[in-house]
C-alpha cells in the first residue's frame, strides 16, 4: 500500500511542471532518505542522490521560477495534494 502512495506522491512531483522535474524529485527522495547532510555537498555525495550538487541550485531556481509565475506561494502543496494520501 505504501508503495503506491509513494510512487504516486514521485508522479505528482514529476509532473508538477518544473524544467528539472527527474532533479527536484531526486532532491526530495534524497533529503528525506538521508536526513543527516548538513550541506549540500553531503547531501550529493549521499546513495539516494544521483545529481550532481549544482543540480541543487538549479532546482531550487526553477522551482522559484515556477512559483513565481503562478503567482502563488501554495502551488506545491496545492499540486502534493492531489497525490495519493499517506495514511
Amino acid at each position: 500500500m505504501h508503495e503506491n502512495q509513494t510512487a504516486g506522491f514521485c508522479q505528482a512531483l514529476l509532473n508538477f511542471g518544473v524544467s528539472r522535474r527527474r532533479a527536484m524529485t531526486n532532491l526530495v527522495m534524497g533529503l528525506s532518505a538521508h536526513d543527516i547532510s548538513r550541506s549540500v555537498v553531503e547531501l550529493s555525495e549521499s546513495e539516494f542522490f544521483h545529481y550532481h550538487y549544482s543540480n541543487i541550485n538549479k532546482v531550487l531556481n526553477d522551482l522559484g521560477d515556477r512559483l513565481e509565475a503562478d503567482n502563488s506561494i501554495n502551488v506545491l502543496s496545492i499540486s502534493l495534494r492531489n497525490a495519493a494520501p499517506i495514511t
